[in-house]
């Protein structure tokens, strides 16, 4: 994996635009993770490299969280919403603590 200069940036990148959001497991259990949560138009490259405006709910969590969750597991950001996760991206970054962008809907 990557060492050098940007080791430790999504910790950082976490803390300061991100906060905890609980994740509620299907197998019951809860937990906090530090993410990235935004419901309002975000810009998102997309794998050609093109940026678009989406509305979508959107969550950026490190690699180590979003390899724990499962299909239906429902994350609260305490916006007064659930989202039920679907998946995440693999990460392009060769970095020791990617951010991935986790694909969520609003649970309904």
């Amino acid at each position: 994996m990557a060492q050098g200069p940007f080791s430790g940036i999504a910790g950082a990148l976490t803390g300061v635009f991100g906060g905890s959001v609980q994740v509620s497991f299907i197998a019951g259990d809860t937990r906090e993770i530090e993410a990235i949560f935004r419901n309002s138009p975000t810009r998102v490259d997309t794998p050609g490299g093109v940026q678009i405006l989406t509305s979508e709910p959107t969550l950026r969590a490190h690699l180590s969280d979003a390899i724990l969750l499962t299909e239906g597991d429902l994350i609260d950001p305490d916006d007064g919403f659930s989202y039920r996760f679907l998946s995440y991206e693999k990460p392009e970054s060769p970095a020791d603590d990617p951010l991935v962008w986790c694909i969520i809907e609003v649970a309904e």
